[in-house]
């Protein structure tokens, strides 16, 4: 059991640190902290790790079965309409009435909670790469442990949950941090630019695997 134990806390402990890595959740999830402060990050991680759980749910019961469906494209397509939708809303505008949708700049509006947990939802549950990612981080430990331990499983979805929501709030606290925060306020239309950019080049970049 020892060793079931520790490859569940092996692949918790990847999980947050692999949040650092480039992809649509973390700019979602930086830029709205950067904006909106750690409560606007934390909801959105909470949304995200909502998608997770979903995501390691049908890992654990379906394996590899999903990304073999002949759906799957529509789900990319829409994934990455998503995303271009996304960064339109980031990407900087003239300075009045149209800046305040996600929070660009001082004194501009904040979202609410609940929307931006539902934004955080979307982010990840259309992002089928997220699934091909925990299938890695899973299915390895589920067919070693999952058939000796029958609360292996169910203990690997809570634990990716929880894991997924601890980073979010963990990182979203860090970029609370006083130089960074002035470094967004002083340059937020070009760090908003970039983030944009970026969401809009995963969207691209998947449309592009579709041809």
């Amino acid at each position: 059991m020892g060793d079931a134990l520790a490859s569940l806390a092996a692949v918790c402990a990847l999980l947050v640190f692999s949040q650092l890595s480039p992809g649509p959740d973390v700019f979602f999830v930086f830029r709205t902290a950067l904006a909106q402060g750690w409560r606007g990050g934390f909801a959105v991680g909470a949304g995200i790790s909502l998608g997770f759980l979903i995501q390691a749910v049908v890992v654990a019961a379906c394996g590899s079965w999903l990304m073999q469906q002949p759906w799957s494209p529509w789900v990319v397509a829409a994934a990455a309409v998503w995303l271009l939708s996304l960064a339109g809303r980031i990407c900087p505008r003239r300075r009045g009435a149209a800046e305040v949708e996600l929070g660009s700049g001082q004194g501009a509006a904040r979202e609410s909670t609940a929307r931006l947990l539902g934004q955080g939802f979307l982010c990840n549950i259309l992002n089928l790469k997220c699934t091909l990612f925990i299938s890695g981080l899973a299915l390895g430990p589920l067919a070693e442990f999952g058939g000796r331990f029958a609360w292996f499983a169910p203990a690997l979805v809570l634990g990716l949950t929880l894991a997924g929501l601890l980073g979010w709030g963990l990182w979203s606290a860090l970029l609370q941090w006083a130089p960074l925060r002035r470094s967004y306020q002083r340059h937020t239309t070009g760090i908003d630019a970039a983030f944009s950019a970026l969401l809009a080049l995963f969207a691209l970049l998947l449309l592009a695997s579709l041809l």
